[in-house]
């Protein structure tokens, strides 16, 4: 679920007062494979391209800045599937 919230607001959905002003006012929450849901951190996404690509590919912020977009875009939490599907 993704729910817009106020920059200085606590999200009423994760109740966290740090997520939403690394994500630019909203809680995006990501389906883990055990079923569970967990804040979306863009750190992740970048180490895993990062790993993946050995230091073949240059533009890892670009395409970790383009997953988060897509992410935002669907307004609801994303399975990890999902997000390796958008990498």
């Amino acid at each position: 679920m993704v729910t817009e919230i106020a920059i200085g607001e606590t999200c009423a959905v994760c109740y966290n007062n740090t997520l939403f002003q690394r994500n630019g006012g909203i809680c995006m929450k990501v389906m883990k494979r055990n079923g569970s849901e967990v804040d979306f951190q863009r750190e992740k996404i970048t180490i895993a391209i990062g790993k993946a690509a050995r230091g073949r590919i240059e533009n890892i912020e670009e395409i970790t800045a383009r997953v988060e977009q897509e992410c935002r875009q669907l307004n609801r939490a994303v399975a990890v599937e999902e997000i390796q599907d958008m990498v």
